[in-house]
């Protein structure tokens, strides 16, 4: 998969709290202290829900949209009709007939299932016999196409029906179905035949009539999804740390970014923080753990945190890789939150 933007992480050191730093009096004789100070960011990183879909499942307009291959169903005239066996070949008068066909279309690989809740099915019905179905003579009849869920729920249904609709041989009729909420693992297409006898036309047994359904914009409110091994990059962002006084990144003996996570998915992640600027890239491993809540510790020496403590244009970035043992419940709306305090031990006196 291609590695996807998973949003900003900006960090911004409070202003009051270098103010306070600077104005410190630092001791210049023994006793040496080491001193803990917490800074905490003004920005939080967000991986969104958006950033974890595989590559048939994309958020549009607070929805899911699911990209499904066309389905595509068929039926003889001889599976349709009993009777015409016995005339196949021959130009009689048309027998009555009823009958019905079905096709059957997988969700994409990644999707289990998915709530529909919108969607619409572009139906082309093509007629193959020698005669007109809906209009035989006499009488007329009707081709029902519905969609439906694999358990039977129907999405929609189109009617047409030779009061006001004809299909000659040969001839095709495309219309649109507008598709209603269900919970869909696969979607079934069925066409239904109600044709009543008519004058005399050619019985081919071979020929066939066929529905083609082409999907377009099948949105869902919630989807299970495998997300395993899904890759992301963190945005390039600006940490916007040069303001940081030499009183203090000069008296840093070590530190870390303390991160607290607030993961809905409960899937972790493993990431690359990579930290750059005007020197040597720093690169830092991070895990993001599968729990609800979770804190975790990136840890830097005194020497790193001072290469880009209060240096200009320095950028935070990073690759990551979700790690996820089965397929989970995602809702457009969800997104992992970060929130990122710097914990910083100084050097007070000497």
């Amino acid at each position: 998969m291609t590695p996807r933007s998973v949003g900003r992480l900006k960090v911004l050191v409070v202003g009051s709290f270098v103010a306070a730093l600077a104005a410190c009096e630092v001791p210049t004789e023994a006793p040496i202290l080491e001193s803990r100070w917490i800074l905490p960011t003004d920005g939080d990183a967000t991986i969104a829900v958006a950033d974890l879909l595989p590559s048939d499942v994309s958020l549009q307009g607070g929805q899911f949209v699911v990209d499904i291959d066309p389905t595509n169903t068929s039926g003889t005239l001889g599976e349709l009709c009993e009777p015409c066996a016995a005339v196949d070949g021959l130009t009689v008068p048309k027998p009555a007939f009823e009958g019905s066909f079905e096709s059957t279309t997988d969700l994409p690989g990644d999707v289990s299932s998915a709530v529909v809740s919108g969607g619409t099915v572009d139906i082309t019905v093509t007629n193959e016999f020698g005669f007109d179905p809906l209009r035989p003579g006499g009488e007329t009849g009707t081709v029902i196409v519905r969609i439906a869920n694999l358990t039977g729920e129907t999405l929609g249904t189109l009617t047409l029906d030779g009061a006001t609709d004809a299909l000659p041989s040969g001839g095709q009729i495309t219309r649109s179905i507008t598709l209603s909420g269900a919970s869909v693992t696969g979607i079934r297409a069925t066409v239904e035949i109600d044709s009543p006898a008519g004058d005399p036309a050619l019985i081919r047994v071979a020929d066939r009539l066929t529905a083609t359904g082409t999907i377009r914009d099948l949105t869902a409110s919630s989807a299970v999804v495998d997300v395993s091994g899904e890759a992301f990059d963190i945005e390039p962002t600006d940490l916007d740390v040069e303001d940081i006084d030499s009183v203090l990144t000069d008296r840093i003996e070590s530190g870390a970014f303390e991160v607290s996570v607030e993961n809905p998915f409960g899937v972790g992640a493993a990431v690359t923080l990579e930290i750059t600027g005007p020197f040597t890239t720093i690169s830092k491993p991070l895990q993001i753990s599968a729990s609800p809540s979770s804190t975790t510790r990136v840890d830097f020496t005194g020497e790193e945190l001072q290469r880009f403590l209060g240096q200009p244009n320095v950028v935070i970035r990073g690759p990551g890789t979700v790690n996820a043992a089965n397929a989970i419940t995602v809702t457009p709306d969800q997104e992992i939150e970060l929130e990122i305090d710097v914990d910083l031990t100084l050097r007070i006196g000497g």
